[in-house]
């Protein structure tokens, strides 16, 4: 598909301060993307940015200040480093905190974390009884008691 027919489905007659927002298919991400002339996927607003602002070189990303993925206007669009585009991400809140219970491999709650280190305050449980008492691991134990989970 050559840039013309990308073009095509993006809305440019749009104002300046708007997200021009890809009319095609989109990616589980929700990026704009079409096939090149190899057959191979390509993300629109990478070619958008190419074409009207300048060439990437090797591990350069294009980064949305609006946050929308669909978005294919060039004055939305900025060059940057993966580093720089997780830095927005985190300036802009949208990082999710996946600390303790809010991680899904969790399986500690902070409640099971404070019983045990309440238990172990008393000084009578080894690590191993307390791994039977609550039903983990010996290392789950041993990580709880030395704060490292």
């Amino acid at each position: 598909m050559n840039f013309e027919s990308v073009l095509d489905r993006i809305p440019c007659h749009l104002p300046d301060d708007e997200c021009w927002e890809y009319q095609g298919p989109l990616d589980h991400c929700g990026y704009g993307t079409y096939e090149n002339d190899e057959g191979q996927a390509r993300k629109a607003h990478r070619l958008m940015f190419e074409r009207c602002c300048e060439t990437l070189a090797v591990g350069e990303i294009v980064r949305h200040t609006c946050d929308n993925p669909s978005c294919c206007n060039p004055h939305h669009l900025l060059k940057g480093t993966q580093l720089d585009n997780m830095r927005d991400c985190i300036e802009r809140g949208r990082f999710p905190d996946r600390a303790g219970e809010k991680n899904g491999r969790a399986k500690l709650t902070q409640q099971l974390v404070q019983d045990i280190r309440k238990v172990a305050s008393s000084g009578m449980w080894s690590y191993g009884l307390l791994a039977q008492l609550f039903g983990t691991p010996k290392s789950t134990i041993v990580n709880v008691l030395k704060e490292r989970t």
